[in-house]
C-alpha cells in the first residue's frame, strides 16, 4: 500500500501500550503472550520459593503475576470462557504455589482465591465510579441505572440496564 509515495504494508496485529490487538479482536496473541510470560515468571518463583518467607513470596507473585493479569483486564470482558480459562489456570497455579497446595490435590479454586483475597471483578467498581459522576460524560451515557416501572424487590438493588 502506498500513501504519499510512502510504501507500507498492513499487519494482522498491533501493539499499543503493551497490549496486542489483532485484526479480528480475538485477543489470541495477547492471551498467549500473557500466559507464556506469567508461566515463565511462576517457574522462576517456584525455584526461589524455598528461599523466601511466605509473605515475601506472596508479594513477588502479586508483583510479577497479578500485575500482568490486572493490566488492561477490562478489555478481556466478554471473551469466551475458553480464552479466559487460560488466564484463570495461571492464577490458580500462583495461588496453589503461595498456599503450598499440590497441583494433584483436589481443591475448590474459588475458596483458594477467596483465602488470598484475589477477586478478579473490576467491572463493578468501574461501573460504580461511572454512576457517581467520577468518569467522562461519554462513559456516563453508556451506563444507565435500571429503574422498574412498578415497585419491585429489585428496586432497592442498584442494577444497570443493558444497552
Amino acid at each position: 500500500m502506498s500513501i504519499l509515495n510512502i510504501h507500507s504494508s498492513l499487519t494482522d496485529r498491533a501493539k499499543n501500550l503493551g497490549f496486542v490487538l489483532d485484526d479480528s479482536l480475538s485477543l489470541y496473541h495477547q492471551i498467549t503472550q500473557m500466559v507464556r510470560t506469567m508461566n515463565f515468571e511462576l517457574n522462576r518463583l517456584q525455584r526461589m520459593k524455598r528461599f523466601l518467607p511466605s509473605n515475601q513470596l506472596k508479594i513477588c507473585v502479586c508483583a510479577f503475576i497479578l500485575s500482568r493479569l490486572d493490566y488492561c483486564n477490562s478489555l478481556l470482558v466478554g471473551l469466551p470462557d475458553k480464552k479466559v480459562d487460560k488466564l484463570q489456570k495461571v492464577q490458580n497455579r500462583a495461588a496453589r504455589m503461595i498456599l503450598g497446595i499440590s497441583r494433584h490435590k483436589k481443591t475448590n479454586e474459588k475458596n483458594m482465591l477467596r483465602t488470598l483475597h484475589w477477586n478478579r471483578n473490576k467491572i463493578a467498581p468501574f461501573s460504580f465510579n461511572t454512576l457517581n459522576s467520577q468518569s467522562p460524560s461519554q462513559l456516563q451515557e453508556l451506563v444507565v441505572p435500571y429503574s422498574p416501572i412498578c415497585q419491585l424487590r429489585s428496586s432497592e438493588i442498584q442494577l444497570l440496564k443493558f444497552p
